[in-house]
This record gives C-alpha cells, structure tokens and sequence, in this order.
C-alpha cells in the first residue's frame, strides 16, 4: 500500500508543511498545507506537479497525511481516482491533530506564521486562572505555566480544543494536562473574560469552592494595582524539578496543595508564604545543590555529590521529580535469592523503592550503563544508590545479567564470598556448600589418598590435597602457590593418586626439573606408568602418545610437538615452574591457553598477590573466564593504585583458586628444619663435556688401578672425582675456555631461579659450596639478577661485618658462602633458606652448614636444599651413601681406607651408567 502511495512523490524535492485551524460548524480542523522547496519561492504541491526526488522523512510525513486526507474524502486507496486528488491541502480531523504536529515538529518540517515550530515531549505545562475584581467586574484571565513562567492563554499563537488540547507559544507546540475546565478555557481564549452584575456573580458563587479548578482571586485595592490575596495561607511544601539526566541541573517549586504548584522564582500571588518558601530554599542550598543558573536551571549539584544529595533529600521527605516528570524514589530494601543452575549460580531477587519494586537485574543493567536512575513504572522512578547497591550488592554486579536475574559461572563463586553472613541474601544447599568450600579449604571434603601413594603427608598438605579434589570435582582449576619447600609437588602427586583419569596427565616443567619429577613419582607413586616425552626417540604419533598414563614433558618440547599435543584431552594439566607463561603474548603462554584438559594445575613458589600481570596469564591458563580481557584488566590494575576496591574485586574472583601458604602459617605442622634434594638434569653441552671426561678416565685411570690397585693412585682417584663433581657444577670450572652462563649449568639455572623466588618472598638465603671459583660464578649472576649479597671465603677479612650485614640489613637477602669459611663459629639465624649448591661427602658436614641457619631459640622453619644433578657422580655417591654410610666419608679421610674398598664400590662412581 506505502508503494502505491508513494509511487506519486518518488520525484519530489524537498517538502514543508504550514499549518492554521479551521472551524467548520461544531468541527475544528487542522489544515495543512505543503509546499515544495525546490522552488524559489517556495510554491503549494499539486499532485501533476510532483516530479522531483523525496527524502525517506518526506515519504513518511506525506504518507501519514495522504492517509488522512484519502479517508476525509471517501477515496479507497486502491482507487484509481488517487492520481487526481489535489495534495495542497489536507485537512486533518482534531483527534488526529496532536499526532500530526508533533510527528511534522519532530522532523523539524513545520511552520506556523511563517516561523519553524518546535516540540519538546518532556515540557510539562499546566493551567490556572487568575480572577481579578475591580470596579464593580470581575476579569477572569487564563494563565499558561511552565518552568515558572507564566503567559496569559489570550497571547498564545494557537489554542486548538482536541483532545488532549494543544498550544502554540513561542513556536513551541505544547501539551495541556488532561482534566482542565475547558469550558473555562474556551470564554478566557482569545480574550479574557469580564465580567459584571449577576453574571460575576454567578461566576463566584459557581467557582469560589470548586477545588477542581486552580483560581488566584485578587482583589484590587487602588489605582495602582496592589492586590491582595483574599484566600488563607495554605502549607507549602518543596519539589525539586530535576532538569537533566543526571540530575545535577535542577529548579525549585512549591506545592500549595489544590493552590497548585508554582515557580519559587517567581513568587506571583500575594497568598504564597515566601518565609516558609526561603526556609525550604536554604534547606536545599545546604544539602549540596548551588544557586546557579544555567540554561533554564537555577541550581547545579556538582556530579560527584548528586547521588548523596538526592538520597538525602529524600529521606527527608522532599518530592523529587526527574526531568521527565515521573516522581524519584529511594532504595529502602533488598532480597535476594540464590540457586545452582547446572554450571551457574543464579541470584534473583526484588529491591524495593518505598512503595515500588524492581527486579534485582534491573538494578544492575542501570548501575553499569552508570544510569542515575532506574525505571519503576511510567510515572516513578527509583534513584541507583551506588553506595548502597554496593553494600548490598558487591561484586554481583559484574556478572552477566540475564532475564532470570544475575548468573556467575562457579568458577566466579568467590564474587559472592561473604554473602552468606548478610540478611538479605539466601541460597540453596547447593549453593551454601559451594560458597563455604570455596571459602576455607579446611571445609573443603577430606580427599582420600590412593594406598597407591607411597607417603605420609602433613596437615596442611592433606588440606591443599583436599582442596585439589574439590576443584577437580567441581569441574574447576587452581593455582597452586605455596612458599618453597613446604612439598608443593607432594602435594600433586597425593591428588593425581586418586583420580580416575578420562585421558593422559600432562606434566610440563623446565628441562632441569624433568628428572627431579620423575624421582618424585619413583618415590611417591612408583606404579604409574610415567612416559618422559624428550629426545629424538620420543614418540611421534598421537595414538601412541594417549596410551601413557602420565606424560612428563619440558616447556621445550611442547612447543616442539604442539601440533600432537593440542589435539589430546587430557584429565589433567600440570604446569610447574607456572612462571613461565607470565607473557601471555609468548609462544609457550598462547601454546598452553589452548591446551585441553579437564582440570588444569598450576604451581608456583613465586608469590604472586602483587605480580598482576603474571598473575592475569596464569589465570587465563586455568579459568579464561574468570578474569576480564587483557586491556580491562590492566586499566583495572591501574585504577587500583587510587582506588583499593578494584584491588579487592580482583583478589575476591581469584582466592577460591588460590593456594598459598608460607612457612609461617603452617609453621605448627612442620619440623624444625627441612631437608630436600633437588634432581636437575644436564643439557646437552653440559652431558658433553661430562661424559667426554668420564670416558677419559675410565680408560686411562680405572685401567691403572684395575693394573696397580688403588692404593698407588688415591690421589689421582681423588682428582677425577673432583674434576666431575666441578662438571655437574659448572663445565667452567674445569675449562675456563668455556663459557659461564647459565645455558651451560642446568644447576646454576636451577638455583639461581629458586634465589629468585626466595628474593621475592623477602626471604633470605645462603648459598654454599666448596669451590670458591663457583661462588665467583654465583656471584656474578647474582649482581646482574640486581640482588643485594653478602659474600665469605677463606680470604674475608672482617667476617664479623659481613655476617652482621645479613643478619640486620633486611635489604641484603643472599649470603654466598664456601664450605670452610662457613664451618664453625657462624650464627646466621636469619637466613630462611640453605642451599647446598654441591653435595659434600658426609652428612656432618652437610648438617654443619645447615645449622648455620638453624640455632635454638630460632622461631621458623629452616628448608635446605641439596642440588644433586642426575646420572651423575653426584647420583652414585648419594646412592651409596643410603647403602654404605661410610664410603664417601672414606674417601676423604688420612687413615688410608679408601685401600679397602671394593673395586666393585669404585667402579660405580665411574660407571656410565
């Protein structure tokens, strides 16, 4: 039908429409007539003339109107009469004549007396009449209002009696209230009404006590016009007309009850209490608002004060109306109800404006578009406290707002963390059991360990333990962050006990602590079957790799065999060393985000709380819903450094899959001291080197003794021990050709990373070895890591200011020490850490070092770590150690038992195997 319609004006230009009121009989209408711009001047539009272009607004005005004008003169519109029917003027019937203007005005197309005309849907004008009695008459006069200003109705442009009625003023069009005395209206317009005799008479005794109709009755007094107000004072009560969205712009008016309601800066009408009316004035001024007139607003609220002010208000009592004219309400309560949805939590719930509700989801879908108000209904709206729905609400606002209310996935649980404990808030048994599980791991459900698992665990391994099989459980992923030592991988291999692997477990950790896993699973659970995925016989094909039940693999070779990898799904994912993926633009981070598993583990001992950025990639590993993308997340770390409760956000969304314990807050749980062995495993330069040498003296050496016996070649037995030990430290240290970086020492690497994580605890450790050239080694990877030391050989001086430094200066966190400078005499209980960088020959010698740090009287737990490389000398003489205590003990001393060993004995130090 809109074709046919319009097939008429597809050549038209560009249309306006004038409009004039026309009375037929009882009938008012409203003519319009249209006119075609393109020409100068512009001339009435005929129907043969429509030959131009039309702009898509032209097309719809026009419709409208033809529409009207086709069902005034009786034509169909399939008629073939159409394309005859003059278009110059339409007349449009009084109760489609408030539709037509404001559709005409909108579109910013109408004229009235040669001026544009405006409309503006959110003024809201009102009527009273003004009756003033002089000389013996009575002249009633009408009286249009808006925003305080007054215009007698005889100077309006146009005054048309639809239905609602509508005026022009000011090339405005504007909407009359419903239920004004029209009859009143039509004798004051266009002229007032006067009045004498019988006839005023009448007038008053009709008028004076209808309360329907709002009349100021003045009484002239003299020539000059004073008037008094002959009606007694009514109360008067304020109403703050806001006059912006965000309410800071407003204006101030005073109810007088069926008086009406009237402009406080225009204090028309003798009855008005302007006392009272200053009172309320001064009430608002010292609430917040200024007297500043901007636009058509007297007063201004600065932005940051409106909510407060507002909220203040209305507990006061005062009306409050927005700049749409519907009434402001206050938040005065809230409940909410929480159930689990499948893999969701769901929180419904009904917060209460005084008399009005709302749906919680409302609420929030107003907080986050930063709305100042909520909608209630079309006459009332509720004021978003953001004090108070943070109070009640909290983080819930950030979840995904849904037609049945707020939904988090469980892995955001930890937003509502402390809602149990609030009135307003219930949840389902479901929900309570998760919310405290997530909480404390101590509620957590005790975990069972497989009989499979080959050792006893400690209090608080038992809970990380626990609290691992609830994440698995519940379909969920952690981080696991406990201070170094406290058995962090103990703690893993008690977990992976008990699961019921859906696929192979995935293991990946730095090619140094590849061996020091598999020594653990030989420990703890010697019956897994643990596939170590590295060199070229490693396996090729995916089919082959799922069979294994655990696959131990280095970051190296994921990124090698990503291809094979990726396409597994695995039960679990453990990342150790989690540090690695602190990039999330690396390779290996983009490599492990795509990593499918149903649970995934991270470890670190490296604190985290307060390393956002590593923290954010660890946790897109494990959860990569759990936190917002990368660049809000880092504007959010930002604003945190001004403003703590984005901090607080944050650490409430990743506690539930958090871990992290130090020493002293299991200190209860554990021994005095702790010692443990670290296995680290050679790269290739390094087992080069080594072997080269072994193989050199097992040909020409153990030949010799094999010839001589061992008695003529102690010494030479005593240097090639030593020469191999000095590989498995640093290949330097036997070739200074060599170079001294880390690359060439998977030991050096290992320990200068676990220094690293002890410094960022704020933690102190020292660091011994025997061979002084290494603590040279040492030292110098410790200046370029920017730690501050201490250091003592056999040619320190001052021994006493060195140990004196470490033990008072909290900014000095590693001692490098040699083995007989450090042996007798040192108290150094300040030291949190011992590592043994080469393990010596004897256990007493060991323990000596150790008690360096340890000493009655000390409060925390000392962890030493002894660093043994594997497939090594290193290896056999701990071998040997468990069997034979005095063999290693043996070789050092004067007393010439070396001479009785075994040749047997000997050879296993040297063998290749």
């Amino acid at each position: 039908m809109n074709d046919l319609l319009l097939s008429w004006v597809d050549f038209m230009t560009e249309l306006f429409f004038c409009i004039d009121q026309e009375k037929k009989e009882k009938e008012i209408f409203l003519v319009v007539e249209i006119f075609d711009k393109s020409h100068t001047p512009p001339r009435i539009v005929y129907a043969d003339a429509l030959k131009k272009g039309v702009s898509p607004i032209d097309k719809e005005l026009y419709t409208f109107l033809l529409k009207i004008h086709l069902a005034n003169i009786g034509i169909s519109i399939l008629s073939d009469k159409i394309s005859t029917v003059s278009v110059s003027k339409i007349k449009v019937p009084a109760v489609k004549s408030l539709e037509a203007v404001k559709l005409l005005a909108l579109a910013k197309k109408l004229h009235f007396k040669g001026k544009s005309l405006f409309y503006n849907p959110f003024d809201k004008p009102s009527i009273y009449f003004k009756a003033i009695e002089a000389n013996m008459a009575l002249d009633v006069e009408g009286i249009l209002s808006i925003d305080g200003k007054d215009l007698p109705i005889s100077q309006l442009d146009l005054l048309f009696f639809s239905d609602p009625m509508w005026c022009i003023a000011n090339q405005t069009v504007m909407v009359l209230p419903q239920g004004i005395d029209r009859a009143l209206i039509a004798k004051t317009y266009p002229e007032k009404l006067h009045l004498e005799g019988k006839k005023k008479e009448q007038f008053i005794e009709f008028y004076e006590d209808d309360e329907d109709v709002r009349i100021v009755w003045v009484k002239s007094l003299d020539q000059a016009n004073q008037a008094e107000v002959i009606a007694e004072q009514l109360q008067v009560l304020p109403i703050l007309s806001l006059t912006d969205a965000s309410g800071a712009f407003a204006n101030l008016q005073m109810d007088y009850g069926q008086r009406g309601i009237f402009s406080y800066q225009e204090p028309i009408g003798s009855f008005r209490d302007l006392v009272a009316e200053k009172g309320w004035e001064k009430d608002l001024l010292e609430t917040g608002f200024h007297k500043k007139v901007v636009g058509s607003s007297c007063y201004y609220c600065p932005l940051d004060q409106v909510t407060k002010t507002l909220s203040f208000l209305l507990e006061l009592g005062w009306k409050i109306v927005d700049s749409k004219g519907r009434q402001v309400y206050r938040h005065t309560k809230t409940d909410l109800n929480a159930y689990v949805d499948k893999e969701e939590i769901v929180t419904s719930g009904i917060l209460s404006y005084e008399d009005h509700e709302t749906d919680v989801q409302n609420v929030v879908g107003a907080f986050n578009r930063r709305d100042r108000f909520v909608q209630l209904s079309p006459y009332a709206v509720g004021l978003v406290d953001q004090i108070r729905i943070e109070n009640d609400l909290g983080d819930l606002t950030t979840a995904e707002v849904a037609k049945d209310g707020l939904r988090l996935k469980k892995h955001q649980a930890g937003i509502l963390d402390g809602f149990l404990a609030k009135k307003h808030f219930k949840a389902d048994i479901l929900t309570q059991s998760l919310l405290e599980r997530m909480k404390a791991i101590s509620k957590a459900d005790i975990a069972e360990v497989s009989n499979k698992f080959r050792g006893v665990l400690y209090p608080y391994q038992q809970e990380g333990v626990n609290w691992l099989n609830f994440l698995y459980t519940s379909n969920l992923s952690g981080l696991l962050a406990d201070d170094m030592g406290l058995g962090k991988t103990v703690q893993v291999l008690a977990f992976l006990s008990m699961i019921e692997a859906e696929g192979p477990i995935l293991i990946i950790a730095p090619t140094s602590l590849i061996f020091n896993w598999k020594k653990e699973f030989e420990k703890f659970l010697p019956e897994k079957n643990v596939y170590i995925h590295s060199g070229r016989d490693r396996i090729k094909d995916v089919d082959n790799l799922v069979l294994a039940e655990v696959i131990l693999t280095s970051y190296a070779h994921l990124r090698l065999d990503v291809a094979k990898f990726i396409k597994i799904k695995f039960s679990c994912v453990v990342l150790d060393e989690a540090q690695n993926i602190k990039n999330p633009d690396s390779q290996i981070a983009e490599i492990c985000f795509g990593l499918q598993s149903r649970m995934k583990i991270a470890i670190t001992g490296t604190p985290v709380e307060n390393r956002w950025d590593d923290l954010w990639s660890i946790f897109h590993f494990l959860e990569p819903e759990l936190l917002e993308d990368r660049k809000d997340f880092h504007a959010q770390m930002v604003a945190a450094q001004s403003d703590d409760r984005y901090l607080k956000r944050v650490k409430k969304k990743i506690t539930p899959f958090l871990l992290r314990r130090t020493k002293e807050d299991v200190s209860l749980d554990l021994p005095e001291k702790i010692v443990q062995t670290v296995w680290v495993d050679m790269g290739a330069e390094q087992r080069e080197v080594y072997e080269s040498l072994l193989s050199r003296n097992r040909q020409g050496l153990i030949k010799k003794i094999q010839e001589e016996g061992i008695g003529s070649h102690r010494m030479q037995v005593l240097e090639a021990l030593l020469r191999l030990r000095q590989v498995c430290c640093h290949p330097h240290l036997v070739d200074v050709n060599l170079a001294d970086n880390l690359a060439m020492s998977a030991k050096l690497e290992r320990v200068m990373s676990d220094t690293a994580e002890v410094v960022n605890e704020g933690r102190k450790v020292i660091i011994f070895s025997q061979f002084t050239e290494m603590l040279g080694i040492l030292e110098d990877h410790i200046k370029h890591l920017g730690f501050s030391y201490v250091y003592l050989d056999g040619s320190t001086r001052d021994r006493e200011s060195v140990v004196k430094k470490f033990q008072e200066d909290p900014s000095v966190h590693v001692f490098l020490m040699s083995l007989k400078a450090g042996g007798v005499g040192l108290n150094l209980t300040a030291g949190d850490y011992v590592f043994l960088f080469d393990p010596w020959w004897n256990d007493a010698a060991e323990k000596q070092a150790i008690d360096r740090a340890y000493r009655l009287g000390r409060k925390n737990v000392v962890v030493a770590r002894r660093y043994v490389v594997a497939q090594s000398v290193e290896e056999k003489i701990m071998k040997i150690k468990e069997i034979k205590s005095q063999i290693a003990q043996g070789l050092i001393e004067d007393d010439g038992t070396l001479a009785s060993f075994t040749m047997h004995d000997l050879l296993k130090l040297f063998d290749a195997s």
